[in-house]
């Protein structure tokens, strides 16, 4: 019999109970990040698009927990399945994903992960957005188990290393940008803009701004967005992983942006922007991510996270870069095949729809002022 057991914890009630021992296991894990944490998961278990659940690892010999996976299964299509899927938890809306483990105990546990997710039903596996080498681990397991790797794809994640100072980081940066970066800042000092923080008494005011400028530059679905990522972000801030920083002038809203903080890490990860069309001749979204650069310094942070992709902005504020992984495992046989292959179709027909909605928007307003009017 193995020194290791595994439990299904499926219901919100009994996620709660953990929270002890998972911040335990957060607060030495080397590589939890804010994605991972009791507050991050609790926050998006109840808007998550699939079913949530947690894989918990319990060490036998002196009944304590040693590792958690957080993962969700998927019934595929919803009305009619005839596919399962299984993904990691925090999926799609996490830009990073992994396991939160003990490192005594680890690579125990992600063995007997491994044995425990080749025995769940499921067609496909999509473990996407990881750096976490025990989720390699799994995938190498499950692998040899049978399964067999249908994609394999990296994603790239700039981050700043952060300076004691910001002229000390502003004088990391190439001469240009830097005089770029300092102009900008001025012209919005010169129209009377600062950075202002959300708190209580405005936190609900400041997510809405910031999904509906979102919306304004990315278009989709406005309730779908204010559902999810409203949700999302209010809950993320009652459990102290989130910061909404604005530019304002008066009472107007010129840039807005969502920070996840992670305090494991010492790290401000960027994850949505939004702003205002009529200063856009004034990059109101660099000089915002410059004041969050010289909050979160002044705050004794330690990196600054652009979190997924490699836009050229990015690189400009003197990036790093590291890779997360993307794997989409899949089961031997037809069904598996079949389901693939039927999915994929509906993902054309998907994107071919966002884009002729995306082509359609550019015709209706795209100012604040005149949705306001």
């Amino acid at each position: 019999m193995s020194d290791y057991t595994v439990e299904r914890i499926d219901r919100l009630a009994a996620f709660e109970l953990l929270r002890a021992s998972w911040e335990r296991l957060h607060a030495i894990d080397p590589h939890a990040h804010v994605f991972t944490s009791w507050g991050w998961q609790r926050a998006y278990w109840e808007i998550s698009p699939y079913r949530p659940f947690v894989a918990a690892v319990r060490d036998r010999r002196s009944d304590a927990y040693v590792a958690f996976a957080p993962l969700a299964s998927e019934r595929w299509p919803a009305r009619l399945p005839f596919g399962a899927a299984l993904h990691l938890g925090g999926s799609p809306k996490a830009d990073y994903t992994g396991l939160v483990a003990d490192p005594a105990h680890e690579n125990a546990a992600a063995e007997v992960l491994a044995e425990y997710l080749d025995g769940l039903t499921w067609d496909h596996a999509f473990l996407d957005d990881t750096r976490d080498p025990r989720i390699a681990l799994i995938v190498e397991r499950l692998r040899a188990r049978g399964n067999r790797i249908v994609t394999s794809r990296s994603t790239t994640c700039p981050y700043v290393v952060l300076g004691k100072d910001f002229e000390g980081y502003l004088a990391g940066l190439s001469k240009s940008f830097r005089a770029n970066l300092r102009r900008s800042l001025r012209t919005f000092e010169q129209l009377g803009a600062t950075l202002e923080v959300a708190d209580d008494t405005n936190i609900d005011e400041r997510i809405e701004m910031l999904v509906t400028l979102n919306y304004l530059r990315w278009r989709g679905n406005l309730a779908h967005a204010r559902v999810r990522f409203g949700t999302l972000f209010r809950n993320a801030y009652d459990r102290g992983c989130l910061q909404i920083f604005s530019l304002r002038r008066g009472g107007e809203t010129i840039a807005t942006q969502a920070v996840f903080l992670c305090e494991r890490e010492g790290a401000y990860l960027m994850y949505m922007t939004g702003s205002d069309p009529e200063y856009a001749k004034y990059s109101p979204g660099i000089a915002l991510n410059a004041l969050a650069i010289e909050h979160a310094i002044a705050r004794g942070y330690k990196l600054y996270d652009f979190t997924r992709g490699n836009e050229a902005y990015k690189a400009r504020f003197g990036t790093q870069t590291r890779e997360t992984r993307n794997v989409l495992l899949a089961r031997r046989g037809l069904r598996a095949a079949a389901v693939h292959a039927t999915r994929g179709w509906q993902a054309a027909l998907r994107s071919r729809a966002l884009k002729t909605l995306a082509a359609v928007s550019h015709l209706r307003p795209h100012s604040i002022r005149e949705r306001r009017a």
